[in-house]
């Protein structure tokens, strides 16, 4: 684990840990899976940074890019587009950016991650590295230990298979080893990133049809949202940790309002 994190220092002036964790951890999933910086990495990452820089529909490269990635694997066209918004952040002030992104993945390639269980732990490692460096502003997707550990030990007693998790945040309620059946949204989308990473990193999305994490506002509740849900018709729980940083206001004081989940 030191030499991933020896990684994350050597970059940290360029690319704080906290504030770009993606970078790290979806660095590691693709190197993991055996994508190679050299061809379709980079290209993707170029292409998708002058999508983002300069909104260009029309590029052909990208728009290529972008359907075989996402055919071959959705969460990694997810995290090349997420290091692709990076990249276009720091254009301005370094033109060479480029060439650090390539680098670094370059590193992280070189720390042999071979095993499913090496994998699990190195995501989880720096999965706890974002919590120990969360903030005020992100205290809404952390969570203590203690509690997760507390709720899963209550899913597990009462023999709990299938969860709806919204507000899921790094969907440390999807790890509890009874869940078979899992629907989760996360609004924030480098959180949702990482939850599908750790996820994968504990096979929960190998070969698992109703295993889902959506980039979803949990309090926006839609039609489309609504079938999805009906779709997991075995849901048997919903729990989760309330947004602690988020203000909102109820949109009546009607209680009529509030007979089905959609008016909440």
């Amino acid at each position: 684990m030191q030499s991933i994190w020896s990684v994350v220092n050597k970059y940290s002036g360029i690319f704080p840990f906290c504030q770009f964790p993606t970078l790290y951890i979806g660095s590691v999933y693709l190197a993991y899976k055996g994508f190679q910086i050299s061809n379709e990495i980079w290209t993707c990452i170029a292409a998708a940074s002058k999508y983002n820089n300069d909104g260009d529909n029309n590029n052909d490269v990208w728009a290529s890019y972008n359907k075989n990635i996402y055919e071959k694997d959705a969460l990694a066209r997810d995290i090349i587009f997420n290091i692709s918004s990076i990249v276009t952040q720091r254009f301005k002030q370094d033109n060479k950016i480029l060439d650090c992104v390539t680098e670094l993945f370059n590193d992280i390639s070189n720390v042999e991650i071979k095993e499913q269980e090496e994998y699990r732990k190195t995501i989880e490692y720096l999965t706890e590295k974002i919590t120990n460096s969360a903030t005020k502003s992100s205290v809404e997707h952390i969570q203590p230990k203690e509690l997760t550990n507390l709720v899963n030990s209550l899913l597990e007693v009462y023999n709990i298979n299938s969860l709806y998790n919204p507000f899921a945040g790094l969907a440390s309620y999807a790890l509890s080893d009874g869940i078979e059946d899992y629907l989760g949204q996360e609004i924030n989308e480098t959180i949702s990133i990482i939850a599908n990473i750790r996820l994968d990193a504990h096979g929960k999305r190998k070969n698992i049809l109703n295993f889902d994490l959506d980039n979803a506002d949990s309090m926006s509740f839609s039609g489309k949202d609504i079938d999805k849900l009906v779709e997991f018709s075995r849901i048997e729980c919903m729990v989760a940790t309330p947004p602690f940083g988020l203000k909102c206001t109820l949109p009546t004081s009607d209680p009529a309002y509030y007979k089905s989940i959609a008016g909440f």
